[in-house]
């Protein structure tokens, strides 16, 4: 947490000394960033035997985790490792030869983005029109899911 509060100060820094020129998609993530670790830290220390769940769902209490609860972690571990990611490449651009890789993903996933957005709206539709047909499934396997999650 120390080391995501000093690159914080950094960002308010640029941020002072650059004003309207601060805000591009790499700051923006490097500023994302400390507010997600900000909210995973307060989590972490609140929360700290149900961050890793051990024995098929099972905290240190003997609870059973629910599915939420997983999930936000999960997400949240997911964003973290995703905007350390964002923030790596954001440093390899100096060099040459990764500045040219880091454009061309750049135009990836910008090309992506719509893509996955028309797919979740065709999944969501697709699973709206099977619940108007009432097919359902049967759930008895799963049993920390419920009919929509």
């Amino acid at each position: 947490m120390v080391t995501q509060i000093i690159f914080f100060l950094l960002e308010l820094v640029q941020m002072a000394v650059k004003k309207a020129k601060y805000i591009t998609i790499w700051n923006m993530v490097d500023c994302s960033l400390f507010l997600i670790f900000v909210v995973y830290f307060y989590f972490r220390e609140g929360n700290t035997d149900k961050l890793l769940p051990r024995n098929n769902g099972i905290d240190e209490q003997g609870n059973k985790l629910s599915v939420q609860n997983v999930t936000f972690y999960v997400l949240i571990h997911m964003t973290i490792l995703l905007l350390s990611s964002l923030k790596l490449l954001n440093f390899l651009r100096v060099f040459a030869s990764f500045g040219q890789f880091v454009e061309l993903l750049q135009n990836v996933m910008r090309d992506v983005s719509v893509f996955t957005v028309f797919f979740f709206y065709w999944v969501g539709l697709n699973g709206y029109l099977l619940d108007i047909m009432g097919i359902d499934f049967d759930l008895e396997d799963y049993e920390n899911i419920g009919r929509t999650f």
